[in-house]
């Protein structure tokens, strides 16, 4: 199911690809999640479980911000460059296609905000430590950076190769560089 909405996003997504997807037939789909935002909302947390969280457990990886800031971009690219799975990104999807609104754009914007939570956090820690000058503004720069982030996953779905988002991530050693002066 993760991946048919991944492939064809919520709204496209059908109970017959669902059928097909699962190999479980409509009416023990409906006994099982309820109606399809629920069997989203499942989907989407899987996904997030393996993927997002994965990726963002590089933020806590002990090293410098550049460091670390890095590494999860790096995992991020990684992330979208698997071949054994649609491109793009699940969440990235759910966002361009709601309106926040709606039951399955809640739980994609949940999940951005889980990770904007996680940046943000990195951003101010590097901030008491002294590592970021303390006149850098924390929240713009997540936001920054979470649009370095976003903007990858709409890469990843429209084709950039795995090259590609390896250097969109390397690329943003520079930001950091820039930020810690």
């Amino acid at each position: 199911a993760m991946k048919a909405f991944w492939t064809n996003g919520f709204e496209a997504t059908t109970y017959d690809d669902l059928v097909a997807a699962t190999g479980v037939n409509r009416p023990s789909l409906y006994s099982a999640f309820g109606d399809k935002a629920a069997l989203f909302e499942a989907a989407v947390n899987r996904y997030f479980a393996n993927y997002g969280r994965t990726a963002i457990a590089a933020l806590q990886g002990g090293g410098t911000l550049k460091q670390d800031m890095t590494a999860w971009l790096s995992a991020t690219a990684d992330g979208l460059a698997r071949k054994d799975h649609p491109p793009g990104c699940l969440v990235n999807r759910t966002l361009s296609e709601g309106n926040g609104q709606n039951r399955p754009s809640k739980v994609a914007h949940e999940c951005i905000a889980e990770i904007e939570a996680a940046v943000l956090a990195r951003i101010k820690s590097a901030g008491e430590t002294g590592e970021l000058p303390s006149d850098k503004d924390a929240e713009s720069l997540t936001a920054t950076i979470m649009a370095l982030h976003l903007g990858m996953g709409l890469l990843a779905k429209t084709g950039a190769s795995a090259a590609n988002l390896r250097a969109v991530a390397e690329n943003a050693r520079h930001l950091f560089a820039q930020a810690e002066q």
